[in-house]
């Protein structure tokens, strides 16, 4: 979990980034309602990253949505989508063609450090 990490930012050792400057305003996040997609989610969500959301069942990524938002202050954007299909593919890219997207491979994420986010 991300303790102590001003809004905005993810703490690891003694370096804190500033995500949004880095990344964009917006963090894509697959398989969000379980494992560790949905772990991911939370940590950007609570480093004051928004969210687009994208999982196969509508009703958990809602319900996700509306608990995101509330605890954490975010805005989210839910997308049930099927990835393994071209149409849910496309599903997400309409979705998002308006958004502010900068992290897009798990690869350009900060690297996890004891629980916290570091890069």
């Amino acid at each position: 979990m991300v303790s102590g990490a001003p809004p905005g930012t993810m703490q690891g050792g003694n370096r804190t980034k500033d995500l949004k400057s880095r990344y964009g305003s917006w963090a894509p996040v697959t398989g969000v309602t379980s494992g560790i997609g949905q772990a991911l989610v939370r940590q950007l969500a609570a480093a004051g990253m928004n969210v687009v959301t994208v999982a196969r069942t509508r009703t958990a990524l809602e319900t996700q949505a509306r608990a995101l938002k509330a605890e954490l202050n975010v805005e989210v954007r839910p997308v049930a989508a099927d990835l393994s299909s071209s149409d849910g593919i496309q599903t997400v890219i309409d979705a998002v063609r308006d958004l502010e997207i900068g992290v897009e491979t798990v690869e350009e994420l900060p690297q996890a450090d004891n629980g916290n986010l570091t890069k």
